[in-house]
């Protein structure tokens, strides 16, 4: 990501994964919790302006919450006393406390409330009323496209080069991914050693078949080698798409199956076949 100030648009599309993030760093579940809104205050008033050298992204705001997760740590004995006294009723929070959580939670409502439709709402649904993307489809009368990405022939890659090429390997082809799928309600995450999964809300399976057509030709350009591939010698990946009118209740799992399905059901390629729930 380009150096850039931390827009309303960019906080929101990476707020799933920061709370991923400070769940996988404390245990505690409120603990994780108050480590993800201190991270998001360090991105609202200390984040890299552009120009300044440094890089905005997933990168910095893992570094931040790495560092907040260890002066927690560190502080663990006070916080501890303090849970005690609050259990005995005799901690409160102190006014600057108070005061540091509502103008962040002002901060983002603000950020939340200048959007335009549809994502205002589609924000507010996932966010704050914490639905899924199938059930905010569902109730906005949307489609959800899953988009099943599959390595072509990457065992071969994973023999030449090792597992930790391949997990990188794996990250430059997502990194294309959320390239093109770029808005604040899409999501890509790793499936398995040979596949990413993609779910894109709101727009129609032929609009996302030409993301995932687009996805496909960009990571071919990348020219990444792959010396002991069959059918070439470069990576490659294919995508099945399985599109979910609104009140489907397939489960993900098997939705995800069915698109694996039509993966080795067809000729190796790099088009993108759809299939409609």
């Amino acid at each position: 990501m380009d150096p850039m100030d931390a827009t309303p648009e960019t906080l929101l599309e990476h707020a799933a994964w920061v709370r991923r993030l400070a769940r996988g760093l404390v245990a505690d579940v409120h603990g994780a919790a108050e480590l993800e809104q201190e991270t998001w205050l360090a991105a609202l008033t200390h984040a890299p302006r552009a120009g300044a050298g440094a890089t905005w992204g997933r990168g910095w705001l893992a570094r931040v919450a790495a560092n907040l997760a260890h002066r927690s740590r560190r502080t663990r004995e006070r916080v501890a006393e303090r849970e005690e006294r609050a259990a005995r009723g005799e901690a409160q929070p102190s006014a600057a406390e108070l005061v540091e959580r509502a103008d962040l939670t002002r901060a983002l409502v603000a950020h939340l409330l200048a959007l335009e439709e549809p994502y205002r709402s589609t924000l507010l649904l996932r966010y704050f009323e914490e639905l899924s993307p199938s059930a905010i489809a569902r109730r906005e009368g949307r489609f959800v496209t899953l988009i099943c990405f599959e390595i072509v022939e990457f065992d071969a890659y994973r023999q030449v080069f090792g597992s930790k090429a391949a997990d990188s390997c794996q990250r430059t082809i997502g990194a294309q991914v959320t390239r093109v799928l770029r808005r604040a309600g899409d999501l890509c995450a790793r499936y398995d050693e040979c596949a990413l999964v993609s779910a894109v809300l709101g727009q129609t399976p032929s609009e996302v078949s030409r993301l995932a057509d687009q996805i496909v030709d960009n990571v071919r350009k990348l020219g990444l080698h792959n010396p002991r591939g069959k059918t070439g010698r470069y990576v490659t990946i294919r995508a099945a798409l399985i599109a979910c009118p609104p009140g489907t209740n397939d489960d993900l799992e098997q939705l995800i199956a069915r698109a694996r399905k039509d993966l080795r059901g067809k000729d190796t390629g790099p088009d993108a076949q759809a299939a409609q729930s």
